[in-house]
């Protein structure tokens, strides 16, 4: 959490902020079990022999539920908690080194681990071919060697660490390494002779057996500790009544003989899953100890790695070429002024700006205040807003209600009837300012609109108004004032409304972030502000008059309008 330089205590701001996330996350998750629920799960096997052994599983779930679930499977360790990150998923089923480095980054609930054939652990193994050399982990040099995945235990953790105790150092070892995405590609690699070993579960070999490989040539060289298997997880909002209810279901699941007999012999070797027992973290600390071993930088935790490029997320709010084009003087001076490449990166909504910079995809966000909050609200990684945007010399702006200049249209009773253009669903004065004026002031969007729909970006909002396509729009102050240019169009509009102070954008990254980065970057542009020749060729198109400390300005109002929404 960032501390503000306003007057106000830094737990009120705290609590202020806090509360704020609280109504978002009653938002998010108060829903929960009315709508359907997403289940990720990470691919095995083909997507349709996954969705087949994992189907009656889902329709107990279902059922003991009483609620529609939807199984959505990944390529990749690294998909599925990407797809959890984003909110995209309310429920995963995710490998153990996965899910420490998942729940370190965001908060997390964590119902249930997984038990297999009776037991609750499994070994990595590491395998080559009978017909070849090597027979101890030292004749690997200067061999072609094959993981699964960064995130896998069993297919890459675990087994560095045997190479490890053994006095070998796994990453100069080898004359070649490659990730395959899965174990039964890792097989395939080595019976093909493409590598000379691999890392996997120790069930994978006599697994692509079953699934047709001939592997009656490979041999296991060595194995591995005892490996933690799969954790059920759920996303942190989600209602704990609803979350031990799930837990509840996922205890008392057992595979019906009846369901088994449609699946073949071969998928059910694969995934022999006996059901599960309630979720304990400290289940998976020897995955955390074995991760020490071997404490490798991971984007999201680590940013010191590769400073060279500083990537900044933004969510357009016009079209990406003319943002594109908007953002180059910019974009220039901090590559000059620093000596960094940067670049502009697209998200494709205002929270998974936030989402981005917590996977380590975006170095620095341009965060709403609300995305801003909502990440903090899921992230163990501290955030830390550098900067705040300022128009005018302030750090706040306001939203406005834009419609025909008409003698009969004062106030916002007298738009009964008319047709309404919003901006985007999570635009603080293009939609959820909006909402809470019109409910303070009892309007219920359906009955009162002939229609409402979301324009896209404010640019489109005003000129549907203009064009007569809608009587009203949402949009800022500024907005209004830069895109209508023509004093003739002007004329024919008017401000029907005005909302109080509205936080700007925090220019944001993460609390590890390389010290200096952050001051460098900090620094340039923050020197903006002292050259008015330069800031205004470097930030005039983007529509910014500065950089300020961060401040609280304007989030206690909008604590009030989130509340009205609620």
């Amino acid at each position: 959490m960032f501390k503000f330089n306003s007057g106000m205590g830094y737990k009120n701001k705290f609590a202020l902020l806090l509360a704020i996330a609280l109504i978002f996350t009653f938002i998010f998750s108060a829903a929960a079990s009315a709508r359907e629920l997403r289940l990720g799960a990470y691919k095995y096997l083909s997507d349709s022999d996954m969705k087949k052994l994992l189907q009656p599983f889902v329709a107990f779930l279902a059922k003991s539920l009483n609620a529609p679930v939807k199984l959505y499977i990944t390529s990749t360790y690294s998909e599925l908690s990407q797809r959890f990150i984003s909110g995209e998923l309310d429920m995963a089923i995710i490998p153990p080194y996965a899910y420490v480095k998942l729940a370190a980054k965001i908060k997390l609930k964590l119902l249930a681990s997984m038990k297999l054939e009776g037991n609750y652990y499994y070994n990595g193994v590491i395998a080559a071919k009978k017909e070849s050399a090597i027979n101890s982990l030292s004749d690997f040099k200067g061999k072609k060697f094959a993981y699964v995945s960064p995130d896998s235990a069993s297919g890459y953790l675990y087994p560095r660490i045997l190479f490890r105790k053994s006095n070998l150092n796994p990453d100069k070892l080898f004359a070649e390494t490659r990730f395959t995405g899965s174990h039964f590609d890792s097989v395939k690699a080595l019976v093909s002779g493409e590598v000379d070993g691999i890392a996997v579960f120790k069930d994978s070999v006599s697994f692509a057996k079953i699934q047709g490989l001939e592997v009656s040539g490979l041999k296991i060289v060595s194995q591995t500790e005892n490996i933690p298997h799969e954790a059920f997880v759920a996303q942190h909002n989600m209602n704990d009544a609803f979350a031990q209810k799930i837990q509840k279901a996922l205890t008392e699941f057992k595979y019906d003989p009846k369901d088994l007999n449609s699946i073949s012999l071969s998928n059910k070797n694969v995934f022999k899953m006996d059901g599960w027992v309630a979720g304990t973290d400290s289940l998976y600390d020897p995955v955390r100890e074995a991760q020490k071993i071997f404490p490798e930088s991971d984007s999201a935790f680590d940013q010191t790695a590769d400073n060279s490029t500083v990537t900044i997320g933004f969510y357009p709010r016009s079209d990406v070429d003319s943002t594109i084009k908007s953002f180059q003087p910019l974009i220039e001076y901090l590559q000059k002024e620093t000596g960094l490449n940067f670049k502009l990166a697209f998200s494709p909504n205002y929270l998974d700006v936030g989402n981005q910079l917590l996977e380590g995809n975006y170095k620095l966000s341009i965060l709403t205040p609300v995305a801003l909050v909502m990440a903090e609200n899921k992230s163990n990684i501290q955030l830390m807003p550098l900067l705040q945007r300022t128009i005018a010399g302030k750090t706040t702006y306001s939203g406005v209600i834009i419609c025909k200049n008409n003698p009969k249209l004062n106030t916002l009773n007298d738009l009964k009837d008319g047709v309404f253009a919003f901006t985007e669903p999570d635009s603080i004065s293009g939609r959820l300012y909006p909402l809470g004026i019109f409910k303070k002031n009892n309007i219920h969007l359906k009955t009162f609109f002939k229609k409402t729909y979301y324009a896209g970006c404010p640019k489109s909002a005003l000129g549907d108004v203009i064009s007569g396509r809608a009587d009203a729009c949402a949009c800022t102050e500024h907005e209004f004032e830069t895109l209508v240019t023509d004093p003739a169009v002007k004329a024919t509009l008017k401000v029907l409304y005005s909302t109080p102070p509205i936080p700007s954008e925090y220019w944001t990254v993460l609390g590890t972030l390389d010290e200096k980065l952050k001051n460098k970057i900090k620094d340039a542009l923050t020197k903006l502000n002292g050259d008015k020749q330069l800031k205004d060729k470097v930030l005039g198109a983007i529509f910014y008059d500065g950089f300020s400390q961060p401040s609280s300005d304007g989030v206690n109002e909008l604590k009030e309008i989130l509340k009205l929404i609620m």
